[in-house]
This record gives structure tokens, C-alpha cells and sequence, in this order.
């Protein structure tokens, strides 16, 4: 049993992200479909996907088949295009997945987490093409060409939401499971040039900002993943088996949250009708 709505954060991670697949097949398989579903960066495109009603085995195949080729197209021009990767190719991939399903007709409602690095503002982008909002939060600065939008230039989500739990609640969601692709600093070798200094700076001042909202969620799954490396595409099958072992390593702790946080319901309702 599940308290419903039911709203599932999936947080960001480079190709740590594709835990999610696994977290999604185990809670499918034990009755726990989210009602709502949030998602930053790769948790946009596994989220979005499982919303638009994308099938896991399907999923599982991409997660097995992935190579570099199939999502890097150098952009000729990356200082002037904000990246140094297009983004069209992991684009159209993911198009070939759920089509030009637009959120509005998604099968769970869905929202997308990105970054206007105009006005600084975090956007959640709940209505248009779905691959356009995906592709919006997963444009890590430097990495991908940021996202033309209205009058907004868009960037990756986890800039200032890694794990978005705040607007699963502000949608209804009266549980929230949230899923956090990369838990805690893990020490590593000394980096070797400035690009990858640059990657460990982000990533310590990622982890401190996930830190300090971890708290905002009803119950976090956290993802070990001390053997990957974040930017490997060969790792893709590595982090969906590690989201999997997780999520089956914790679905009891999980729903004790959710019965615990029914039995609350439940206590409020019955105060609200002495009252």
C-alpha cells in the first residue's frame, strides 16, 4: 500500500544517473509505481521516459547497447554554442524512444529540472515536447550547448537542484521517494589537468548543495558507486545493476517510510475529525 499521490525525485548523476532504471524496475516489480515523477539532468531522461509510458525492458536494452558514438557530435563551434558537444544525437536517441510525445500527454505526470543562466532562476518545465524539456536538463555547462527556450538560455537542472523534491509537493505528492545517483565525495586520484580539477570542484560543491536538501525527501535512496566513473559509457550496465541491488537492498526500509508516513495521515485526519 502506498499513500498516494506518490512522487518519485530522480536525481542527477552523468551516466552514474542510469541507476534510475534500476530503482524504476524494482519498484515496478513490488507495486510501486510513482504517481508523479520529478528528474534533473539523467534523471530527466530516465524519468521522463518511464513517464511518456517507455517500457523498462526497453530501457534495459539502450542501458546494454550504449556507446560513445551513440551520443557525441563534437560541435565545431563550442565557444560560441556554450558547449563542446551539439546534444543532437542523444536527442534524437531518446526521440526514438518516446517519439514527439509532448509532458501534457505523458502517462505520469512529469516535470523536467533546468537552469536559465539569464536570470539565474530554476525552471520546471511541465508542458511541450518532452525530448526538448529532457534535453534542457541534462545540458551540463561547458559539456553540452546550452538549450534555447522563449527568451531563457537553459542549462543542466542539478546546477541548483540535484534531487528536485519541493515541486513534487507543491503538485500534491503526499510521499516522496528521492534518488540520489551520487552519495557522498568519494576520495579520488589527483587530477591531472585543469578539466578535470575543474569536474572535482563541481562535484564537491555539487555534493555539499545535495547535502544540505537531502532532508526535504520522506525517504532518499542513496547510490554507492565508489567503482564508477561518472563520464564512462562503458559503466552504463554497471550503474543500472546498482541502482537495481539498491533499491531491492532497501525496499523494506522503503516501505516502512510510506507506512509511516500513513499512519501519520491517518493521525491528522482522525485529530482533524475530533476537532
Amino acid at each position: 500500500m502506498k499513500p498516494k499521490p506518490f512522487g518519485l525525485a530522480l536525481g542527477a548523476g552523468a551516466i552514474r544517473g542510469l541507476c534510475h532504471v534500476g530503482v524504476l524496475e524494482v519498484l515496478e516489480q513490488n507495486g510501486l509505481v510513482p504517481d508523479m515523477i520529478s528528474g534533473t539532468s539523467m534523471g530527466a531522461v530516465v524519468g521522463g521516459l518511464y513517464a511518456a509510458g517507455v517500457p523498462i525492458s526497453k530501457m534495459k536494452e539502450l542501458v546494454g547497447t550504449l556507446k560513445k558514438s551513440d551520443v557525441v557530435d563534437f560541435n565545431l563551434f563550442a565557444l560560441k554554442n556554450n558547449g563542446f558537444l551539439t546534444g543532437k544525437k542523444s536527442e534524437m536517441l531518446i526521440k526514438e524512444l518516446c517519439g514527439d510525445i509532448r509532458i501534457e500527454d505523458c502517462k505520469i505526470p512529469f516535470v523536467a529540472v533546468a537552469v536559465d543562466v539569464i536570470s539565474g532562476k530554476t525552471v520546471y518545465i511541465r508542458e511541450g515536447k518532452l525530448t526538448e524539456a529532457i534535453r534542457a536538463s541534462y545540458a551540463v555547462p561547458g559539456v553540452f550547448a546550452a538549450k534555447k527556450k522563449d527568451n531563457m538560455l537553459l542549462v543542466d537542472g542539478g546546477i541548483k537542484e540535484r534531487i528536485p523534491v519541493n515541486i513534487l509537493r507543491e503538485m500534491g505528492a503526499k510521499y516522496v521517494l528521492g534518488v540520489n545517483p551520487c552519495d557522498g565525495i568519494i576520495e579520488d586520484k589527483c587530477p591531472t589537468n585543469i578539466a578535470l580539477q575543474l569536474g572535482r570542484i563541481f562535484e564537491i560543491m555539487d555534493w555539499e548543495l545535495t547535502r544540505r536538501k537531502l532532508n526535504e525527501a520522506d525517504y532518499v535512496l542513496s547510490i554507492k558507486s565508489k567503482l564508477m566513473n561518472s563520464s564512462s559509457i562503458s559503466e552504463a550496465s554497471v550503474a543500472y545493476e546498482q541502482g537495481r541491488e539498491a533499491a531491492l537492498l532497501k525496499l523494506d526500509d522503503i516501505r516502512r517510510a510510506i507506512h509511516r508516513k500513513l499512519r501519520k495521515g491517518l493521525f491528522f485526519n482522525l485529530k482533524k475529525q475530533k476537532s
